[in-house]
């Protein structure tokens, strides 16, 4: 399964992501889908994954103090050895243009304070919580799940692992959760990959993860809550 990316294939992206810059800069219209479609037939990964790896770009640019392509928000979630390999390749790719000499910038990743090693707790006490179950649907779930064909449907990677069952792991997401009164339909429901899947309860730009995946999700339609 390909889930991995390569130097290589990251190589490509910087490469393609600072010509469609350029091009812009030249007062150029590029369209930004010709540059997914290229690259996702030289390396077998689809346009989605590309996409979402030049708003990856964006967000290393950001950090490092540099432009970035409009309509290309900087999104996160690449990981931390994934977001430092952009930046070197960045770095070898811009001196020759001016803008930047190796070694002046440093993505900021941020650090536990390690102290005195904790205890813990040895032999933990049960306790019981009360938690609402909103009632789903079967036939939505597997039908978006069939539908995602193993693909994340948010950053376009592959299911991490194949279940006992021989079917790719995917969790599936309502954009609109059930407790905000959001429906369980297909077009509230998103097949995501774990990563994804928690950055998008848990992670910084979660509200903006979420706009992206109207984005690239046809079938999603954005609801409109009743005010309560």
């Amino acid at each position: 399964m390909k889930t991995k990316w390569s130097h290589e294939e990251l190589s490509a992206s910087v490469e393609a992501y600072l010509d469609l810059q350029q091009k812009e800069k030249n007062s150029e219209k590029p369209i930004k889908t010709h540059f997914y479609r290229k690259l996702a037939e030289k390396y077998g990964r689809t346009e989605n994954s590309f996409s979402y790896r030049f708003h990856n770009i964006s967000y290393v640019l950001e950090q490092m103090g540099l432009p970035w392509v409009g309509g290309l928000k900087p999104l996160k979630n690449v990981g931390k050895n994934g977001l430092k390999e952009i930046e070197e390749i960045i770095l070898k790719k811009l001196p020759h243009q001016g803008l930047v000499q190796e070694g002046d910038w440093s993505v900021t990743l941020g650090k536990y304070a390690i102290g005195e090693k904790p205890k813990g707790i040895k032999q933990p006490k049960a306790t019981e919580a009360k938690t609402t179950v909103y009632e789903r649907s079967r036939e939505v779930k597997g039908w978006v799940l069939a539908q995602a064909k193993g693909l994340c449907e948010c950053c376009g990677a592959e299911a991490p692992f194949i279940k006992e069952n021989g079917e790719p792991y995917l969790e599936v997401h309502h954009v609109v959760r059930l407790s905000e009164g959001g429906s369980d339909t297909i077009e509230n429901t998103v097949a995501l990959c774990p990563n994804c899947h928690k950055e998008l309860h848990f992670g910084h730009s979660k509200q903006d993860r979420s706009q992206w995946l109207y984005q690239v999700v046809p079938r999603l339609v954005k609801e409109v809550l009743e005010a309560s």
